[in-house]
């Protein structure tokens, strides 16, 4: 406790002791007063039964403000304050039966009243020691504020003191026996006994309590410790994790622009050879036109039918519409100018319904198809990849990829996915469009999806091909058949 502290604490025992004395002195007025002034020992003893009242008002609220400042000990410190409003409250019952004693003009010897008086200071001295030993154990005592109005109270104490000694210097009147006192000091001593034994009681509990919160607080500092060093690990490993993710990204963008460049030099050497195969083509479809145009006036000059004319014209609207198949525009009319003159030819209905079908809508060329389809060719494998490896192998093989491309580790196996996508790229690149389309066939179904629409145009250029060459040797073999 600080040395304040303590200092505060010896002079509020000090009060106390003066308060117990003066109530003392009350009751010897008391007894020591004669029958001749029995009414005026009355009136004094109503008029200072009054002040005593006042002055216990004016402890209850000293109590009150002491209970609000109060951190500590406030449930002890409470039972302290109403064991002094009981001693009052005793002590005022006391001083009223002994104005009736005065009243009746009881006397008893000197001897009795000087008994009782000793008996009295000691017992009151013994409660003084046990109240300031009660005070020491509560701790803190009232800050100065309050101590200043304890002392203005003890002055006015002092002052009825005062009073009530001029009232002793009278004859002796009869006082309480020392049965009496000692039934007073006893019932005292019982309840301040009771009183300490609820306080350590208490101190004890709380004492428990505080050991118990330090504990806790103990428990608490070592989790949050071992909580900042859990934290501390995850951070690492997640920055570690971070930068691994940052370099075999950098890795793969690498890779990316690698496979970017060789796939356009790839794609300018399949252009080179789509403009060489379609200009041979071209030259020999040229060559079958002048062919078929030899043949047709060949057979013009040998046949003067007119059925066999209109095969002629039927021909050569064939020959045309073929040409005219092999863009990406509709031929819708070309087709309808083939149905007119070929009505009521047999052995052409297939193919000129087939050609029907796309009319329309025409289908992408084989070069469009091979652009796009170069493209489309990373999504369908990263399909097929994400399908088949997941996201744990595909960054495995994305690492495996980017190791071997610095001669790490060996290139990794091409993926069955990765493979069609090759074979069907081959395949366009000879103009072998069917076989292209077969080779995606063994993909799984999410990766089919992703070249769905695709798969639909190059059927398409499939069926537009094969039925406008149907339709041309069909009627080729009319011709010659002539």
């Amino acid at each position: 406790m600080p040395a304040g502290g303590k200092g505060v604490g010896m002079s509020a025992s000090t009060r106390v002791r003066a308060a117990l004395s003066g109530a003392s002195l009350l009751v010897l007025a008391l007894a020591l007063a004669g029958p001749a002034s029995a009414q005026t020992l009355t009136q004094q003893v109503r008029q200072l039964t009054g002040e005593l009242k006042t002055l216990r008002e004016q402890i209850d609220g000293l109590g009150r403000q002491v209970e609000e400042r109060a951190q500590e000990g406030v449930a002890s410190r409470r039972e302290v304050e109403q064991s002094f409003r009981d001693w009052f409250a005793e002590s005022i019952r006391r001083t009223e039966r002994m104005e009736e004693l005065s009243v009746a003009g009881q006397r008893q010897q000197a001897v009795a009243t000087a008994t009782a008086e000793a008996t009295l200071k000691a017992a009151i001295d013994h409660l003084s020691q046990r109240v300031e030993r009660l005070q020491k154990d509560m701790g803190t005592l009232p800050d100065a504020a309050v101590v200043a109005r304890l002392d203005a109270a003890r002055a006015e104490i002092d002052g009825r003191m005062q009073r009530l000694e001029e009232l002793a210097a009278r004859p002796p009147a009869p006082a309480p026996t020392v049965e009496d006192g000692g039934a007073l000091a006893a019932g005292l001593e019982r309840r301040i006994d009771g009183v300490a034994e609820d306080v350590a009681a208490r101190l004890a509990a709380q004492d428990a309590a505080l050991a118990r919160l330090a504990a806790t607080v103990e428990r608490l500092e070592r989790e949050e410790v071992a909580r900042a060093d859990q934290v501390a690990t995850t951070t690492d490993a997640v920055r570690a994790l971070l930068d691994r993710a940052r370099t075999e990204l950098a890795a793969r963008i690498d890779g990316i622009d690698r496979q970017s460049t060789e796939r356009d030099a790839a794609q300018e050497a399949a252009t080179a050879a789509l403009r060489t195969t379609l200009a041979e083509t071209a030259t020999a479809m040229a060559e079958r036109i002048e062919r078929v145009e030899r043949d047709t006036a060949s057979i013009a000059q040998q046949r003067s039918l007119v059925g066999e004319a209109r095969l002629e014209r039927l021909l050569g609207a064939a020959v045309h519409l073929s040409a005219i198949t092999q863009t990406a525009r509709p031929f819708a009319r070309e087709l309808a100018y083939v149905r007119q003159i070929g009505e009521g030819v047999r052995g052409i209905e297939g193919p000129v319904n087939e050609l029907l079908v796309h009319a329309a809508r025409g289908a992408p060329t084989i070069m469009d198809l091979r652009q796009s389809f170069d493209g489309l060719a990373p999504a369908v494998i990263a399909r097929a990849g994400a399908r088949d490896e997941g996201w744990t192998g595909t960054a495995r093989r994305w690492a495996t990829e980017a190791g071997s491309r610095f001669g790490v580790v060996d290139p990794p196996p091409p993926t069955a996915a990765r493979s069609a996508v090759l074979a069907a790229e081959v395949h366009l690149a000879r103009g072998q469009l069917a076989q292209a389309v077969a080779a995606l066939t063994p993909l799984d179904p999410a990766a089919l999806s992703q070249a769905a629409t695709w798969i639909i145009h190059a059927r398409s250029r499939i069926s537009i091909d094969q039925a406008a060459t149907e339709l041309v040797n069909r009627v080729m073999a009319q011709v010659l058949t002539r």
